[in-house]
């Protein structure tokens, strides 16, 4: 009873620095909870931007689809127009006039 007695370790643990393990891991906790805050801001602001993104996409896709059947549209118009008769004779007139030029 009288030797020497023994003596638990501390429950703080220092590191090379001196400093306590415990305050390092809680810093470091609080360091990766703000990087996990940080990434999680940033995945939501990439998510709007790309829920964004793929509404324009959408739009675009319309408007381009609207625009081939107006072309569509305009090219059948443009080809029975040149496939007319008054169309016909006025571009024989053009080219006889041409030919006068000459």
């Amino acid at each position: 009873m009288g030797g020497p007695r023994h003596q638990r370790p501390s429950h703080t643990v220092r590191n090379h620095a001196g400093a306590p393990a415990e305050s390092i891991d809680e810093l470091s906790l609080e360091q990766a909870l703000k990087d996990v805050d940080i990434a999680n801001a940033r995945v939501m602001d990439l998510t709007q931007r790309l829920i964004a993104a793929q509404q324009r996409t959408i739009e675009l896709e319309a408007t381009v689809n609207r625009l081939q059947v107006e072309l569509h549209e305009l090219r059948t118009r443009h080809d029975q127009m040149r496939n007319s008769r008054a169309f016909r004779t006025a571009d024989r007139y053009w080219r006889v006039l041409g030919a006068l030029r000459q």
